[in-house]
């Protein structure tokens, strides 16, 4: 046997059957939990009744389709959202998927979002840190370096972070909402992008 001389090859990585070809993703921050919705653009590369998303330690909230009617389970205990669909989805046919979760910032494990050092009376520093495989803790999705997308993002957070930042070109400048909450948009349509390298960064200065 030839000795391995990388930890990873692309043969250690099967074939998708299918992939994002875009995410519409909103981020809606708070001390204790982000929620997050997203609108994935999937395109089907073989005629399949069930695609299987990776999702470490999320509350799934809802799972929708707009082509086909679902069932769905998640199984966390081997961090997969399991769909299946009602009408077989057909190899070259695209579909919008619909996931709202909440997801756990923690302070000890680097991957997902994660709370930074934060300066007395501020809100506290959310930094994302995916990497392989990160972005799963964060929402649904093909943790895959296959599954390059573009992305549009939403940040929606406390009015009192001076800095709320992600991939991609500023579509939206920081806005208030009322309430103390603002948001912001990012585009990044010009280059697709694994989902190991997605960041987002919140933080008070």
């Amino acid at each position: 046997m030839q000795k391995r001389e990388f930890k990873y090859y692309p043969q250690d990585f099967e074939k998708l059957i299918a992939k994002p070809l875009h995410m519409n993703l909103t981020f809606d921050i708070f001390d204790n939990y982000v929620d997050v919705q997203n609108h994935i653009l999937i395109e089907i590369f073989e005629d399949t009744k069930k695609i299987v998303l990776d999702a470490n330690n999320l509350e799934i909230k809802a799972v929708k389709c707009i082509e086909s009617e679902i069932d769905y389970e998640y199984r966390k205990d081997v961090s997969k959202l399991e769909i299946n669909f009602k009408t077989k989805l057909k190899a070259g046919q695209k579909i919008n998927l619909f996931t709202h979760v909440v997801c756990k910032p923690t302070k000890n494990i680097l991957e997902g979002i994660y709370y930074d050092q934060t300066p007395t009376g501020a809100p506290p520093t959310m930094i994302s840190q995916c990497q392989q495989w990160g972005f799963q803790r964060i929402t649904p999705c093909f943790d895959d370096m296959q599954a390059k997308c573009t992305y549009t993002t939403k940040i929606i957070a406390d009015s009192r972070y001076t800095h709320m930042i992600t991939n991609g070109d500023i579509l939206k400048p920081k806005t208030s909402m009322g309430n103390n909450r603002s948001e912001t948009i990012y585009v990044n349509t010009k280059t697709p992008m694994a989902p190991y390298l997605f960041f987002h960064r919140c933080w008070y200065i």
